[in-house]
């Protein structure tokens, strides 16, 4: 209850900023993108929001010409559907705000709910997305392969000189 004696709806916890999320319209939902942003909602926006990081502070981090604070509301809200680079810049902002990265079971969870939603809207846009994050893995193990390789000592031939 308010102090005033009304119910203002469910308190929000200390330290959040912004106004409160709105409920999904699941009557204008299609089930597979309700599906994916509930999900998108609990392991992304809830998670940063409750840091204290609000649609103003992740467009300032992603940068004003991906995404605004609009952008970011219309994707919470279900009205749009972010595109593949999209998706992936929201799930690697997780880890460079929050400090700890999403599991690969809720990060490969959130991808199958989110190629169900893509399905839903354009089907032939999932074997492309699928293209796409096919490629990024290959980078991402390469550049892990390399970071590893250039943390190594060189080995040598035993020190054994000539």
């Amino acid at each position: 209850m308010a102090a005033g004696g009304a119910d203002s709806g469910p308190e929000q916890p200390q330290g959040r900023r912004g106004r409160p999320r709105k409920a999904l319209d699941a009557q204008r939902l299609d089930p597979q993108r309700l599906a994916f942003v509930e999900a998108l909602r609990t392991v992304f926006f809830d998670r940063l929001k409750s840091e204290g990081i609000t649609y103003a502070d992740i467009s300032r981090e992603l940068g004003k010409g991906a995404f605004s604070p609009t952008t970011l509301s219309r994707i919470a809200d279900g009205q749009k559907l972010p595109q593949y680079d999209q998706y992936m810049a929201l799930v690697a902002l997780v880890p460079a705000l929050v400090g700890q990265p999403l599991t690969e079971k809720a990060e490969e969870h959130l991808w199958q709910l989110y190629l169900r939603a893509v399905q839903a809207r354009d089907p032939k846009d999932v074997p492309y997305y699928q293209y796409l994050r096919d490629i990024d893995d290959v980078r991402r193990r390469q550049h892990a392969m390399l970071v590893l390789r250039n943390s190594q000592p060189l080995q040598t031939d035993g020190g054994v000189e000539d």
